[in-house]
């Protein structure tokens, strides 16, 4: 009696690779759709970062309420000792920056010039310079009304005289 079982195969069986999708049909002079537009890329976002004319720098915090801790003339520092929580009597922010150093491009920008600084979450803030005040190394003087943030470098290399610049919100 003959099985109704098939007997196995020695050769595999082979599927037909699937078809293409048909090519989309454009009346002859017409404009076919775009391809839809990819998500944009997301830039990174500089953190602690102070940028302005010739100025791009990183900024650090100087916590020494002393002030007896040099700032390296490489480095741009937010001089938390400075801040409302402390001496209310100063802007929200004081930066302080080194010429020869990291300010030198900040010593002669006349009033108006926009700097932004990007605080640790990335945030914007901008400013800009209203005025200065020259004055002996060691004193800060009051800012004027308005003022929002200041920023402080030497004239000279020694630090006998520094530049305090004073900036409103932009």
């Amino acid at each position: 009696m003959p099985s109704s079982i098939p007997s196995p195969s020695a050769t595999p069986l082979v599927r037909p690779a699937p078809a293409a999708p048909p090519l989309a049909q454009v009346p002859l002079g017409a404009t076919p759709a775009a391809a839809p537009a990819s998500a944009p890329v997301a830039l990174p976002v500089p953190a602690n970062r102070l940028i302005g004319p010739g100025l791009d720098v990183p900024v650090t915090l100087y916590t020494d309420c002393t002030a007896g801790t040099p700032l390296p003339r490489s480095s741009v520092a937010l001089d938390t000792c400075m801040l409302p929580g402390h001496s209310a009597a100063y802007a929200d922010d004081y930066f302080l920056g080194h010429n020869p150093g990291q300010f030198s491009p900040l010593v002669n920008d006349p009033a108006g010039t926009v700097l932004t600084y990007f605080d640790s979450q990335g945030v914007a803030h901008r400013f800009a310079i209203a005025g200065h005040v020259d004055v002996p190394g060691g004193t800060a003087p009051l800012p004027p009304p308005r003022t929002v943030a200041q920023f402080q470098t030497c004239l000279v290399p020694s630090g006998a005289t520094i530049r305090v610049f004073y900036a409103t919100a932009v």
